[in-house]
């Protein structure tokens, strides 16, 4: 079933928010109104970056993350090669060829966020892959 909010802005309120309620130790902020939620990774300078987009923002529906350095830039374009190290354990962990990672170690999961009967498999969906980011690259970078 089809919901329609007012703007975006209401949208992203009530995704995050059941979000926050289902993961309460992620840190998604309850009534976070933007797109990407962001987590800097302790004890490195990545970011992880969450988002949700509605077909008020894209063709097809979706939610996902990736990973920037300092000043919001990709993990391999521009961050100086530092996550580079890590991206054949990510890929492994999240399932993906490490050639088919994008620059910003993006991961993205078709679904069809307009409607709230799909929120809970969206934000499990998040979670989970959230975990795998954070966990891998909070060691320390392998060898190259």
């Amino acid at each position: 079933m089809s919901h329609h909010w007012q703007t975006n802005y209401d949208f992203n309120r009530d995704f995050w928010t059941h979000y926050a309620d289902r993961h309460p130790n992620d840190g998604v902020r309850r009534g976070f109104r933007g797109y990407n939620p962001q987590y800097r990774v302790p004890g490195t300078d990545f970011t992880v970056k969450l988002y949700v987009a509605g077909r008020g923002r894209v063709k097809n529906p979706q939610v996902g993350l990736g990973v920037v350095t300092p000043g919001n830039r990709s993990m391999f374009y521009g961050g100086q090669g530092r996550a580079k190290p890590y991206i054949p354990a990510l890929a492994k962990a999240l399932g993906h060829s490490p050639s088919g990672m994008s620059g910003s170690a993006l991961i993205t999961y078709y679904i069809d966020v307009d409607n709230p009967d799909n929120w809970t498999a969206a934000v499990d969906w998040l979670h989970d892959k959230f975990e795998i980011y954070r966990r891998i690259l909070s060691q320390p970078p392998p060898n190259r």
